[in-house]
């Protein structure tokens, strides 16, 4: 079966500012976490779920939402790296994607932040699946562009190269750290 690749865009985004007066568990800040397609792509056509990973003094740091809008509010006291994990709906070979989300807060006294990013999913398929992709906003690229971006062979890597930047691996405590060798090893795919 030949695999053709598609391209779909998607916003981490969030919207964080400071309450008032601290709360009972002395939280400071009111925060709001989205995923979603960008300019109004459907992407619950193709995902079958996003998980938020919270820091762990959260009552429940893994947040795992299976129907759009894909977000979740929250009330906190500092800011830290969260890991956000995009699964497909593939059912042939599991498929996910993998960010660390910067989630900021506003210093207290301060305004609002939002903060928006962008990411695209490059995405190898079949006939099948692709016409869910398309359903939900992807596109196909054409041979030319598959080409530029050569996703069909694998990057070789010299043994001694470092294959991942501080920035793309989620502060952990070492509890929580085999959790998430099986998403870091999802990256290097």
């Amino acid at each position: 079966m030949a695999l053709s690749t598609y391209v779909s865009s998607i916003e981490l985004s969030h919207q964080a500012s400071c309450l008032s007066k601290a709360s009972a568990s002395n939280y400071t800040h009111e925060w709001h976490i989205q995923v979603r397609g960008v300019g109004g792509a459907r992407i619950e056509k193709f995902i079958e779920k996003v998980i938020f990973q919270l820091h762990e003094t959260f009552a429940e740091p893994k947040r795992v939402i299976k129907e759009p809008p894909y977000e979740i509010r929250e009330n906190g006291f500092g800011s830290f790296d969260m890991g956000i994990e995009i699964v497909l709906k593939r059912r042939d070979v599991p498929y996910k994607f993998v960010f660390t989300y910067d989630m900021v807060l506003p210093a207290l006294g301060q305004p609002p932040i939002r903060k928006v990013r962008t990411e695209t999913l490059y995405i190898p398929s079949g006939v099948q699946f692709g016409q869910l992709l398309i359903s939900g906003g992807a596109k196909m690229l054409d041979e030319k562009d598959e080409e530029e971006y050569n996703f069909t062979k694998k990057p070789k890597l010299a043994p001694h190269k470092t294959i991942a930047a501080s920035k793309d691996i989620p502060k952990l405590s070492s509890s929580s750290s085999k959790s998430y060798k099986s998403l870091f090893m999802n990256m290097l795919i």
